[in-house]
């Protein structure tokens, strides 16, 4: 298997998503500002994926909500795209899942089952760990900034990401 990004959204729509040998998986994330924030910290730490064993590095991002909504926007748009893509053209269907369900054993062992696997599972363990606090806007040097803008968008659910599973998947 592979994994490919919303900004390879051409990729997928010419060689992936209309593959009928692909078991294709569409992970989305709820949160966006969880979603911007781990990405400006990956940015700035250059570091994506922080395996078991390593540490990760800490930091903050200032926020900048112009920023911010020209992210969310192309986000946007690419998830879009991508979703009605394979809605249209995924002859074997495809599994839709949420970040935070993939985070636990019961998300993981949905993904397993769905890929032909499940019946082999006996545990799940993460190899990575989680790289940010859940407290999201706390990923932030402004973080006041952060929720009075998520106020006045009427999101202030994003100043967190709760629900997060039982592996140390990362954030």
């Amino acid at each position: 298997g592979f994994k490919l990004m919303f900004n390879q959204a051409e990729l997928a729509n010419q060689l992936v998503i209309p593959g009928s040998d692909y078991q294709k998986i569409f992970l989305f994330r709820e949160n966006c500002l969880a979603a911007y924030s781990s990405h400006l910290i990956a940015k700035k730490t250059k570091t994506g994926i922080v395996h078991v064993g390593e540490t990760a590095k800490k930091t903050k991002v200032k926020f900048l909500p112009g920023q911010f909504r020209k992210f969310n926007e192309r986000r946007k748009k690419n998830h879009d795209h991508v979703r009605a893509q394979l809605e249209r053209d995924s002859s074997n269907g495809f599994l839709e899942i949420e970040y935070l369900d993939i985070c636990s054993t019961p998300g993981i062992l949905r993904v397993l089952d769905y890929i032909g696997a499940g019946s082999t599972a006996t545990s799940v363990s993460a190899g990575t760990l989680k790289r940010n606090t859940s407290q999201i806007v706390e990923r932030f040097t402004n973080p006041g900034a952060v929720r009075k803008y998520l106020d006045s968008i009427g999101h202030p659910e994003w100043e967190e990401e709760t629900g997060a599973g039982d592996l140390s998947a990362r954030g």
